[in-house]
């Protein structure tokens, strides 16, 4: 199978480990700052600090103060509590997303997506928003119940337009989260992206993304929230996984063939197949996380299992 050429010019800051703190506490600290970190550092179109929270202090929406400056201002409660809201330029002038720490266990997060950006927030309440996407609702993102150390991946396109974070841990690929715009989008939608975060102690499945009543996915348009669920050339079959031609070598060329994905929504008010998915492919249930595509040592592509991602060439991905 000839390789895929790539739509976007992807940046990297992969394969990084942060080692287990000690406590789940210390280690959720250092992995999600580390993250935030990461995405303010791409060398085009950054993410940047729009306000935020320590816990202690609370800013004003735009002021621009980072107050994640230590791990230590990473407070998890349902009282007093830490969060952050980032903007990228990419997505439109005014899109952003909110983490916040209100949950008294460190392994769980709230994620929100907004195009029209937040306002408001204090020390016991998150900002909010007039077009809020709920991508992830106070449960687990990345480091387990259990002390661990982590491997955390990031993407970014060149224009801002796809963001994607991937981690890791006892072998794993655990946490998947993605702000993205649609390539060739319906026309009509009013706000083209989707946004995405899953996580599985245990590992990602294909049943996560591609299920038409369980999917995480979220997408906008006008005031309706719909669920999304990744799409895969069509057969009447579990392609990835099935006996006939999902889980086996192509046989002309002995390759495994790469599915590109499109995205569709399957709630009410915004159903139907919307648009195609930048640079992201599935392959089958018998590839496992780490390997290489093509295995010749130029480390193009990577397998985050069910996923195939671009790589920067650098060594494989590690899960530990």
């Amino acid at each position: 199978m000839p390789l895929p050429s790539l739509q976007k010019t992807w940046q990297y800051n992969v394969n990084n480990q942060i080692t287990a703190r000690g406590t789940v506490l210390a280690t959720s600290r250092a992995v999600l700052r580390a993250i935030k970190n990461g995405l303010k550092g791409f060398a085009t179109r950054p993410w940047t600090v729009s306000y935020s929270c320590n816990g202690t202090t609370a800013g004003t929406a735009g002021d621009g103060v980072d107050r994640w400056a230590a791990d230590t201002d990473l407070v998890w409660a349902v009282a007093a509590h830490s969060w952050i809201v980032l903007r990228q330029t990419g997505m439109n002038s005014t899109f952003e997303i909110l983490i916040d720490l209100n949950n008294a266990t460190a392994s769980n997060i709230t994620i929100e997506a907004s195009s029209v950006g937040f306002t408001g927030g204090t020390t016991t309440a998150r900002p909010t928003s007039t077009e809020t996407v709920t991508v992830l609702s106070g449960t687990g993102w990345g480091p387990a119940t259990v002390d661990a150390s982590q491997r955390w991946n990031l993407w970014q396109s060149d224009d801002g337009e796809c963001t994607r974070i991937a981690l890791g841990h006892g072998g794993n690929f655990t946490f998947y989260c993605v702000f993205e715009k649609v390539n060739q989008p319906v026309t009509g939608w009013t706000n083209p992206y989707y946004a995405w975060a899953v996580y599985t102690n245990s590992g990602l499945v294909q049943t996560s993304f591609l299920s038409l009543t369980t999917a995480a996915g979220k997408m906008r348009h006008n005031s309706i929230t719909g669920n999304v669920s990744y799409m895969i050339e069509g057969a009447g079959n579990n392609i990835i996984t099935d006996t006939v031609i999902g889980n086996v070598a192509n046989e002309i060329d002995a390759s495994w063939d790469m599915w590109p994905l499109g995205m569709a929504s399957y709630t009410a008010g915004t159903r139907g197949r919307h648009g195609n998915v930048f640079d992201l492919w599935m392959i089958s249930n018998s590839r496992a996380s780490s390997d290489m595509i093509p295995g010749d040592g130029s480390n193009q592509f990577a397998v985050f299992k069910p996923f195939v991602l671009p790589w920067n060439g650098s060594a494989a991905p590690a899960f530990s």
